[in-house]
């Protein structure tokens, strides 16, 4: 008789034939290298940063695949070896929050389908953005329980790129198509983006628009709400365990801030980001098309959208 494969590694090889993961290798976004059981090696394309490499080598650790936690560390390939803490993937602010650069283990899990810590698992030290202290410490960080949803936190954490906000494609396409039906091209439509912050990085997940709050929303051709449909917003904040993470709103024209917007925040609190859509929303969009602000407080806010558009919001394929 044969030796018998292990039923973790079993589960492991299933996933790693499953379509998903065969797609994500087709379109480039990862390669698996070779398994030595229970390491398995891959890499991630990285999002292009100066002086950085275009992929990433990781070593997973799958012991108990699918029952016990995944673990990870950055692999040099040619060297068979961890890859030295001076050549990690690096980020302003999304890397620091899920990997200690001196290479200790943070031990943040990524939940399957959505970046988050799974309860009930021990994370260690809650200073999670100190980078300092000596290379030489243990370097893995547990993951996932499932190789895909392992890979995508990778992504989302080491090389996706930097931005301010996300939103997944199919939502973003579902405003755009609302917004431009509600408006029907004769006056202006809006909408919050309800979701998330991590890392200083706001995730948008769902959306409600200004006609579901209030029914009047757009009497005057312009996008105005009241105090009751600020109530009705915070109660479904609070149901749904989400936050305002964006509003969005059409204009007639190109997308630059009015002194109506300026001075009429729809959330007055600093970090808010707000977003402008030109001639109400008819397609094609093009990034560079949008305007995008972010308040500062007492009527200010910056200006990151037009040709900085692509830095703040990223639509792509790991939000």
């Amino acid at each position: 008789m044969g030796n018998l494969v292990p039923p973790d590694r079993m589960l492991l090889e299933a996933d790693l034939a499953a379509p998903e993961f065969r797609c994500g290798q087709i379109g480039g976004k990862w390669r698996h290298i070779a398994t030595n059981w229970p390491h398995v090696l891959i890499t991630v394309s990285a999002a292009v940063r100066p002086n950085a490499p275009d992929e990433y080598g990781f070593r997973f650790e799958c012991s108990g695949y699918r029952q016990a936690p995944v673990t990870a560390q950055p692999w040099d390939l040619a060297a068979d070896k961890p890859l030295p803490a001076p050549r990690w993937p690096t980020g302003r602010s999304i890397v620091p929050s899920v990997f200690r650069l001196n290479g200790r283990a943070d031990n943040a899990s990524i939940c399957h389908a959505i970046a988050c810590r799974l309860r009930g698992i021990r994370t260690g030290s809650t200073n999670t953005r100190t980078a300092c202290g000596s290379p030489r410490a243990a370097s893995s960080a547990t993951w996932s329980k499932f190789m895909i949803s392992s890979i995508k936190g990778i992504m989302r954490a080491f090389v996706a790129p930097d931005h301010r906000l996300s939103c997944p494609p199919s939502l973003w396409h579902r405003v755009l198509a609302e917004l431009h039906r509600r408006g029907g091209r004769r006056h202006e439509a809006g909408a919050f983006l309800l979701g998330l912050e991590r890392a200083g990085r706001r995730e948008a997940v769902d959306v409600v628009f200004y006609d579901d709050l209030a029914p009047q929303a757009y009497a005057s051709g312009v996008c105005i709400l009241k105090a009751d449909a600020f109530s009705k917003l915070w109660a479904l904040c609070r149901t749904r365990k989400q936050m305002v993470v964006a509003d969005i709103h059409t204009h007639p024209g190109p997308a630059f801030q009015s002194e109506a917007d300026r001075t009429n925040p729809m959330i007055a609190r600093a970090g808010h980001i707000a977003i402008i859509v030109p001639e109400f929303a008819t397609a094609p969009i093009d990034d560079e098309r949008l305007g995008i602000y972010e308040y500062q407080g007492g009527h200010r806010w910056l200006d990151k959208g037009h040709s900085t558009a692509r830095r703040t919001l990223y639509r792509g394929f790991w939000s």
